[in-house]
């Protein structure tokens, strides 16, 4: 770079502040089996993983972070009812286009055990 001008990494740091740390977990995640499905609103969703305050699903239909859903896990996992706000969603695409969404339940829901 010639005179007066930054390398890109330092006029990055400059212009943009660090990012925060990573909270950390509030509760272990338990990973789903594979292609277990839940229910939000009645259509099915794949769960990717499972934790007493929230859930990772993947959607074909959109879901939109600060949307808020009602999830039903089935039988097996005691057919909990959460009522949930999407915390964050991604597009993905693939041979079926897919969101992809970390979901956060507004009361934690009760361990089936």
């Amino acid at each position: 770079s010639g005179p007066g001008e930054l390398d890109p990494h330092t006029w990055l740091s400059r212009v943009a502040p660090a990012l925060p740390p990573r909270p950390e977990r509030r509760a272990a995640r338990v990973r789903a089996e594979a292609d277990e499905k839940a229910l939000i609103y009645g259509q099915q969703v794949t769960l990717i993983d499972l934790s007493a305050v929230g859930a990772q699903v993947r959607s074909e239909a959109v879901l939109n972070p600060r949307q808020r859903i009602r999830l039903v896990l089935r039988p097996e996992r005691g057919a909990a009812r959460a009522v949930a706000v999407v915390a964050w969603s991604s597009f993905e695409i693939g041979p079926t286009p897919t969101y992809r969404a970390g979901v956060a339940f507004t009361r934690p829901i009760p361990d089936p055990a």
